[in-house]
């Protein structure tokens, strides 16, 4: 079966050519000409402005299918205000303490007109920060160096992942304007995908079709179709920013999702057996789906086990039911007993960094140390307590159809009682049961549980 691409919500304008892709900006290669724009042709406001922004994803073959996106962006900066643009960080989620996605091949530098000759300022690689912040997520940062106003900046980078049902959303719209945004995918005939854009701003797609030859680790020879597609807008307006929204909440962008896997070659087969790990191949033969979040979750050492093996308890359990035997009362004073012996340390997460046993004790911890604490005291003494994982307003709205443990920062807790869900928060001291703080209130939650899990809303639950 040909490989198709579905596009959803959005008329789009089809042609029959790659020619955008044919204009390559070579590296390097800066006009003089550049240096004497003092404004931006479709802003005269904005205070820097994109050259142009482009990027190529294609499918390499390997032991297995993997992702390769390579983006090539350069920048003028016309202001001392916009120099903060030259600065880039890089956020991943890490499993199986290895990143989802690897960056590699960073290529950077500064241009200013010294004198009346360019002046060249690269990027080094001592000045590229890795910074693990959880056991979850690894943080890659870099400032580009001597930039100031009338400096352009050039990057070129990539990002690697195995995992196919994430390849890298496009981003067309930013906090300033851009000239020129392209984005080049090459899919496979094995792998079918649906492109959602969001936003407002028009974009053109040109689409063909080739041949494609590729041989694996083992030697191996494969041929097989692709369907490469190239998306493109021009003249780009800056993002009008809205409070407390990041900006890829608010941009036009486009977003892919998996939705069908094809009858995968023989020779495919006999490649991706020599994959180590096994998720390698189960990533190249499985659509993830909710459920699959879900046993993620409650496989982790630092969420379900964290659930599981939670000690200390005991004397707040007996403390609790020597006060009262309402149920109710009891749920509160586990509420307001947590949330008097572990103080929030102001740092989001969905997974624990310590035991229930050391938060007691040291009297702080993240965000998850102390509700995955609630959801534990809660559950030995009887309660249909489960864990609810979020994305919080000023990380961004979660996309649905993308299953991925990825987006979700925080968590929360959801109690049984009398056929309704009691909604808590115990790291908020100013919160209370059903009156989360503004931070959570991001549209919906998954509720994490022993068989499946199930999508809750947590909008509006103040009425």
């Amino acid at each position: 079966m040909r490989h198709t691409i579905k596009t959803v919500g959005l008329l789009l304008l089809i042609s029959l050519s790659l020619s955008a892709r044919n204009q390559t900006e070579r590296f390097g290669k800066i006009k003089k000409a550049d240096f004497s724009i003092t404004e931006c042709p479709i802003d005269p406001a904005a205070k820097a402005f994109y050259f142009f922004d482009k990027g190529e994803c294609d499918f390499s073959l390997g032991n297995a299918f993997a992702i390769t996106l390579e983006r090539h962006l350069r920048i003028k900066i016309l202001d001392v205000d916009a120099l903060d643009q030259g600065t880039f960080n890089f956020r991943f989620f890490v499993n199986d303490n290895a990143p989802d996605y690897e960056l590699y091949n960073i290529k950077a530098q500064t241009y200013n007109l010294t004198d009346g000759d360019i002046s060249i300022s690269s990027l080094h690689k001592d000045s590229i920060y890795y910074h693990k912040e959880n056991k979850h997520t690894q943080l890659v940062s870099f400032s580009m160096p001597d930039v100031k106003a009338g400096s352009i900046i050039e990057v070129v980078y990539h990002i690697k992942t195995s995992q196919l049902n994430k390849i890298l959303p496009w981003q067309f719209q930013y906090d300033i304007p851009v000239l020129h945004s392209t984005y080049y995918v090459e899919f496979p005939e094995f792998y079918n995908y649906r492109m959602y854009p969001y936003g407002s701003i028009p974009f053109s797609v040109s689409q063909i079709s080739d041949e494609e030859f590729a041989t694996t680790s083992d030697n191996t020879k494969m041929k097989y179709l692709t369907e490469n597609i190239e998306y493109e807008a021009k003249n780009i307006p800056a993002v009008s920013p809205e409070d407390d929204r990041p900006l890829s909440d608010i941009s036009s962008k486009i977003v892919f999702e998996l939705t069908r896997i094809e009858d995968l070659p023989e020779v495919f087969y006999k490649s991706i057996t020599h994959a180590k790990p096994f998720s390698i191949i189960f990533q190249n033969t499985h659509i993830p789906n909710w459920k699959d979040v879900n046993d993620f979750f409650r496989a982790s050492q630092d969420f379900g086990y964290h659930l599981e093996q939670a000690e200390g308890l005991a004397p707040i359990i007996t403390k609790i039911k020597e006060q009262s035997a309402d149920s109710l009362t009891q749920i509160y004073t586990a509420y307001n007993a947590i949330k008097a012996a572990i103080k929030w340390n102001e740092t989001n997460s969905c997974f624990a960094c310590q035991s229930t046993t050391q938060s007691l004790k040291t009297g702080s911890g993240n965000s998850a140390d102390i509700n995955l604490s609630l959801v534990a005291l809660l559950r030995q003494m009887g309660y249909n307590a489960s864990p609810v994982v979020l994305s919080t307003v000023d990380n961004g709205y979660l996309r649905k159809h993308n299953p991925s443990a990825a987006p979700f920062n925080y968590v929360i807790v959801a109690c049984a009682y009398r056929g309704s869900l009691l909604l808590m928060d115990a790291s908020d001291i100013v919160s209370s049961i059903n009156a989360l703080p503004a931070r959570c209130l991001n549209g919906e939650g998954l509720l994490i549980d022993e068989t499946s899990s199930r999508w809750i809303s947590i909008v509006n639950i103040l009425q």
